[in-house]
Formats: C-alpha cells, sequence, structure tokens
C-alpha cells in the first residue's frame, strides 16, 4: 500500500479544459493520489489539474488527476465537498519528485541543533504568544492600510489571516500596534506559507510571515513585547 501523509496542504486546481485556478486544502495524498475539499462538487470521473508548490515542494509541480469519489459534508459555513483522486503523472520525474516530497514529510523535522556543544531546543528559541492584536498590512507601494488581526506572533513572525490571497515570497508591510507600544511599529514581512480558511463565511487565507530587514531598534521593541506577553499572560476570564 502506497504510504500516505494525513495533513493539510495548501494545492491550486484547475479542470483539464478551464484556464481559472483555484485555491483549496489536500487532506491527505500518497504518491497515487490525494483527498481535495472544495465548494464546488465533481462527479467521479472528472479530470482535474493539481498544482502543487510549497510547502510540499520547492517549486510549482502540475499533475492530472482524476475524481474516484466525492462525498458532501455540511459544515456551519456551508456545504464542502471532499473528493478523492487519483494521480496519472505519466512522466518518470514527476512520480520521483512525489515520491521524494512524501518521504521528506513522513521523516520528523529536526526540533534541535548544537550550539557550543549543547543542544538547543529550537521550539523554545522563539516562543510563540498566542494574543489577538490588530494588525495593518499593505502590499509595498499602496497607500491605503487594511485591517486584520494576528492569531499569533514571534520575534521572527507572525501568524494573519486576510481576505486577500499573497503568495509564498510575496512583501508585506506591516504596521503592529500593541499596548507596550507607545506607537505602532512598523516592519516589513515576507510570506512563507498561506492557505484557505475553511469554515469561514468569507474567503480568508492565512499565512505565515517571517519578519525581514529589522534594525536593532525594531527587533528590540519585537522583542521586548514577546518577553512582555510571555511572562505576564492576560487574566483568566
Amino acid at each position: 500500500m502506497a504510504q500516505r501523509v494525513v495533513r493539510d496542504l495548501p494545492v491550486r486546481y484547475r479542470l483539464t479544459d478551464a484556464a481559472d485556478w483555484h485555491v483549496t486544502l489536500v487532506r491527505d495524498f500518497s504518491r497515487d493520489g490525494a483527498r481535495l475539499v472544495s465548494k464546488q462538487v465533481f462527479v467521479p470521473g472528472t479530470l482535474l489539474v493539481l498544482q502543487l508548490g510549497p510547502p510540499l515542494l520547492p517549486s510549482a509541480l502540475e499533475v492530472s488527476a482524476k475524481v474516484v469519489w466525492h462525498k458532501v459534508k455540511e459544515t456551519g459555513a456551508g456545504q464542502e465537498v471532499e473528493h478523492g483522486l487519483s494521480f496519472s503523472p505519466s512522466e518518470t520525474l514527476t512520480r520521483r519528485r512525489i515520491h521524494e516530497a512524501i518521504q521528506r514529510l513522513l521523516k520528523p523535522p529536526p526540533m534541535g541543533q548544537m550550539v557550543g556543544g549543547e543542544w538547543k531546543d529550537k521550539r523554545r528559541a522563539a516562543p510563540r504568544i498566542v494574543r489577538n492584536f490588530t494588525i495593518r498590512y499593505r502590499s509595498p507601494g499602496d497607500a491605503a492600510w487594511r485591517v486584520t488581526t494576528l492569531r499569533d506572533f514571534s520575534r521572527d513572525g507572525a501568524r494573519l489571516v486576510c481576505d486577500e490571497e499573497y503568495a509564498p515570497g510575496s512583501a508585506i508591510d506591516l504596521q503592529l500596534g500593541m499596548p507596550i507600544f507607545v506607537s505602532p511599529v512598523q516592519l516589513t514581512a515576507r510570506v512563507v506559507w498561506q492557505h484557505p480558511v475553511f469554515g469561514h463565511k468569507l474567503q480568508m487565507t492565512e499565512h505565515g510571515v517571517s519578519f525581514s530587514g529589522m534594525n536593532a531598534t525594531l527587533r528590540s521593541a519585537i522583542g521586548e513585547a514577546v518577553d512582555r506577553y510571555l511572562h505576564h499572560p492576560p487574566p483568566a476570564k
């Protein structure tokens, strides 16, 4: 039996005879196929094209697939449809890249590194603060700011949800306001990953961003905020 990776991963898909791409998630996948969710219903036998990319693959790869089965599920946000897909890659290189991606995801990632002869746990190297703070964001060069809420943040980056979809590698200007700051802190971030948010009434996308180009002042401000909220959590309600 083919090894199966059970993990939500973002993919793009389209009908073989259509030009428009759509963004969704695969719930799990193997070298032979995948389980894809969408708002659309595709009957068995429908032919699709999937575009696999980061974090599954370092660069985009298009794979032909056929719908084998589908199941309609009712959620709080409406109808969601699961589809069982069978891959039909004809090229040996395509099969090899899918196999390598599966092996990489099945292997547990290293959670630490040697520093001065001592093992340091990376999970504690950058503590993450799970707090909802208002944040303003925009694409570089845009004049208008948009407002959203942070899901969490650390010294190195943050997780935010917005109604725009920024591709991995995109730059975003952020303006972060917290009670600890005298005035909002403005910095630049780069999108590392993104995936659609299901169960939401609006079409929203969650983004993982990495802070970039920070000077000593910005690093100090973000570090101070992390330390403050790490050691002084909000009172229980």
